[in-house]
């Protein structure tokens, strides 16, 4: 018995040690291995103190794994339910919370037109400055606009939160942004093309790959580039954050999840590139 004691204390040290080693130094390629790479120590560390069968290892490794990343998108599908609509004058759109009885998605938004008043005076004559003023009258909302909200890889290694859209119109064409320090699934994204340096207004802390190269100087104009400056600089320690877009479709891909005050920054931000996306494509 004291054999086995000893040796779960090894277990549970060196799964410790390599755990937060991980998420200490391990920068972003190794810091999300760490909680797998403890777990699956610990774990088989129990079950060889106490002489586990190695599928029972599996299944309680897998079973920790889904609930800890349950617990995760149980904090987001909060985060969500405190952002139950924003305005963005910028973009003249209101995003609005809608219901999602089949719980694809943790959340999804329809996308609509904010009301604007009829200003216009009769053709027969001035309106009285005392008359009442007209009715605010709705705009037709973007048709079929919705954003979604997901959480990825609820029973893998590792998850990730992707925010998506599809403009209604947009030209066609691929581009990738992220941190110049990023690492994992950003740096796949469309890996081929170089990268793209003289876009005016372009930092050197964003990398942009596009193809066409055309395509990204088209779409990527100066307030443009502010907006996917504010989308990155959600990245930080623990999370990295990359943007994507391709055709009509904008998606922006997050390592961990966002936090209810996160939200809407990326929301408003999201929003505002899809209007970018529409007017380009309508260009063309």
């Amino acid at each position: 018995m004291r054999e086995s004691l000893a040796m779960l204390g090894s277990a549970v040290a060196a799964a410790a040690m390599v755990g937060f080693g991980l998420h200490r130094w391990g920068g972003p390629e190794g810091r999300p291995w760490a909680l797998p790479a403890g777990l699956a120590l610990l774990i088989g560390g129990v079950g060889y103190s106490f002489y586990l069968p190695s599928w029972v290892n599996a299944v309680t490794f897998i079973l920790v794994l889904f609930l800890l990343h349950q617990g995760a998108r149980t904090r987001l599908e909060r985060a969500v339910r405190g952002n139950p609509s924003l305005e963005v004058p910028e973009a003249g759109v209101r995003l609005r919370s809608m219901p999602d009885p089949a719980q694809l998605h943790s959340g999804v938004w329809m996308v609509e037109n904010i009301a604007r008043l009829d200003s216009s005076i009769s053709a027969s004559g001035g309106a009285s400055p005392f008359a009442p003023r007209p009715a605010p009258v709705p705009e037709a909302p973007v048709a079929s606009v919705t954003m979604t909200l997901d959480f990825v890889g609820e029973t893998e290694d590792d998850y990730s939160v992707v925010l998506q859209a599809k403009a209604p119109c947009a030209c066609p064409g691929v581009v990738v942004c992220h941190h110049r320090e990023a690492q994992g699934e950003a740096l796949k994204v469309l890996a081929d093309p170089e990268e793209i340096r003289d876009i005016p207004g372009l930092t050197h802390d964003i990398v942009v790959r596009a193809m066409p190269m055309a395509f990204g100087f088209r779409l990527l104009d100066l307030p443009t580039l502010a907006l996917v400056s504010d989308v990155l600089a959600l990245r930080k320690e623990g999370r990295e954050v990359y943007l994507h877009v391709s055709g009509p479709d904008l998606r922006v891909v997050s390592s961990s999840i966002f936090e209810r005050d996160e939200l809407p920054r990326l929301l408003s931000a999201a929003a505002r590139l899809l209007g970018r996306m529409r007017f380009v494509g309508a260009e063309s």
